[in-house]
């Protein structure tokens, strides 16, 4: 996700307030009650959707046989403390593990390039999938949420976020928006060209309609024709007779 909308419980239901870092340390001196959550904080992200639950080597595999030497994967992450990085190669089907013992804080992974498989990173020890990589994604990041009061028992909450736009990468590929704006995407590029080539006249001229077309895209997307938040009063009738019939019955009295 690019950012968090909604955080609703539906056990008991509450919309969540997000509570800023000096709200809370000033509001909230216990943070460890329990109860129905009813605030939230992003104070972290990680590269791992399931955290090393102690120091442990890490390994990798892809689900494809065509994801060989060409491919990389980067782990980043701290070793007794102290900030390191190693670099895999890929070897298709075959698993590769890590030389080094990563501690069980942030750990980031990304891989080269966009894969044919789905790359399965682990932890070797403990033999627990930490993140699976999709092909087209290279750098998976998780926001981490922490609930206040914290949950005293299972609850139900539902997530609503805005995603970020897909990078387009190969020549066939479309953007994920309405076909209607993709001459938004056409101008955007031709204007680099231009710029790329030197030709300042050109680039000026095409950046200048670029921006336009993306002020129209984005104010486009504030309109909601179809969003009703409230019915109107009907103006044709009131108190059982006609308003006019009303208002003009009261100016002439």
């Amino acid at each position: 996700m690019d950012r968090i909308a909604i955080i609703r419980q539906t056990s008991s239901p509450a919309r969540l307030i997000q509570i800023p870092d000096e709200t809370f340390f000033r509001e909230l001196p216990n943070p460890t009650a329990s109860g129905n959550p009813l605030y939230y904080r992003i104070w972290e992200i990680d590269g791992l959707s399931t955290r090393l639950a102690t120091a442990d080597t890490i390994s990798i595999v892809s689900s494809s046989s065509s994801d060989g030497t060409t491919f990389t994967v980067a782990i980043i992450g701290y070793i007794g403390g102290k900030l390191d990085s190693e670099v895999l190669t890929l070897n298709g089907l075959t698993t590769v593990t890590s030389t080094k013992t990563w501690d069980a804080r942030e750990v980031f992974v990304s891989k080269s390039a966009l894969t044919t498989g789905n790359i399965t990173v682990k932890a070797v020890s403990a033999g627990t999938t930490l993140l699976t990589i999709g092909p087209q994604e290279t750098s998976p990041r998780f926001k981490i949420v922490t609930l206040y009061p914290k949950p005293g028992s299972a609850i139900t909450m539902r997530l609503e976020y805005y995603k970020p736009i897909r990078e387009l990468v190969n020549d066939s590929e479309a953007p994920e928006f309405s076909e209607k704006w993709h001459h938004v995407v056409r101008l955007g590029t031709i204007a680099k060209i231009y710029q790329y080539l030197g030709k300042s006249t050109d680039f000026l001229s095409t950046q200048d309609m670029y921006a336009q077309a993306v002020r129209a895209f984005v104010q486009s997307d504030k309109a909601n024709p179809d969003l009703i938040p409230e019915l109107r009063r009907d103006m044709r009738s009131y108190s059982g007779g006609s308003l006019f019939n009303d208002i003009r019955t009261q100016i002439a009295a």
